[in-house]
């Protein structure tokens, strides 16, 4: 009865856990472990609240214990994984992956993981089998389907990758990100007009992520709608002022409208939010041009021997926003 009990109380953290119910999800994990101190899935179960609340020694804790009364419970193995994957020790965090798979070869999550520690490590085409490993266990995940998709895209193969961002809608159409890197891929393929709608439904998923607008206003400009693209950047400004890569693309739209006040603006904001890396030499090389256009050049500072003089568009693009299991 006791042990009946015990697991009770750990399923029923698992399934606060799930729902992000986090404290509650800690506090049943105890209650199981007042019954029951060496019960493993209690002990890995809050591994992964200490892992979800970003304590990650505690979360190796945890880990460690669960193990020590279970040398080969598999979640532990994959939970030291996402520890060592989020402190980006990915040659650890594939041992634990490996580990865990040799305990269970039938854990689909921990292939994911896998996955995701192989594209950090550049090894594109590994990373490629271990998430069709994965799908093959369990082909109704949208989540698997949504990581094969990014794989595809470092692999460059936009065709492909947009086929499996289609079927990881199918199967849950509320996936935000979903949509995000759908616009993503056609964008890449310069089906504009589609990438527009789906950082549309993205947005209209979750209509105060910044980097959704960034885009946006990226596909705009690319259509020529520079009105519409100056719009989409100031939104992504409002959410997050502090984006040096949205104001520099903003000063791009400026000064093909020769708004050139304005355009220098968004290029020192650029200078001053990004002090140390391209960017920098980017805005500067074309507040430089302004300033030489409009004929004030008196007025202008020396500006560094370090310019990066390229395409502008190599820093169009926003950042892909994180997103973890």
């Amino acid at each position: 009865m006791q042990k009946d009990e015990v697991k009770h109380l750990t399923q029923q953290g698992d399934a606060h856990y799930k729902l992000r119910r986090l404290e509650e999800a800690l506090s049943l994990y105890d209650q199981a472990l007042s019954l029951g101190p060496t019960y493993a899935p209690a002990h890995s179960g809050k591994g992964y609240v200490r892992l979800r609340q970003e304590h990650y020694d505690e979360a190796l804790s945890f880990y460690d214990q669960a193990l020590s009364l279970d040398p080969t419970y598999a979640p532990a193995y994959k939970g030291k994984g996402d520890v060592f994957l989020n402190r980006k020790r990915f040659d650890e965090a594939l041992s634990c992956y490996d580990q865990a798979l040799c305990s269970n070869a039938h854990y689909a999550l921990a292939y994911c993981g896998k996955s995701y520690t192989l594209v950090k490590l550049k090894r594109f085409d590994e990373a490629l089998t271990a998430i069709d490993q994965a799908l093959s266990l369990d082909p109704h995940n949208a989540f698997f389907y949504g990581n094969k998709g990014n794989v595809l895209c470092d692999l460059k193969r936009f065709n492909e990758a947009l086929l499996a961002y289609d079927q990881a809608h199918t199967l849950d159409p509320h996936d935000v990100f979903i949509h995000y890197c759908k616009g993503d891929v056609l964008k890449e393929l310069k089906r504009f007009n589609e990438a527009l709608t789906a950082y549309g439904q993205a947005l209209s998923l979750d209509p105060h992520n910044a980097f959704f607008y960034g885009n946006k206003g990226h596909v705009l400009k690319e259509l020529k709608r520079y009105d519409e693209a100056l719009a989409a950047y100031d939104q992504a400004l409002s959410l997050d002022p502090h984006d040096a890569h949205t104001y520099n693309n903003k000063g791009d739209i400026l000064r093909k409208l020769k708004h050139y006040d304005e355009a220098l603006a968004a290029y020192d904001q650029t200078i001053s939010l990004d002090p140390d890396y391209p960017l920098y030499a980017l805005a500067s090389h074309y507040k430089k041009s302004i300033l030489n256009r409009v004929k004030v050049q008196g007025k202008a500072q020396k500006m560094p021997d370090r310019l990066l003089i390229g395409k502008e568009s190599r820093f169009s693009v926003q950042k892909r926003p994180k997103r973890l299991e």
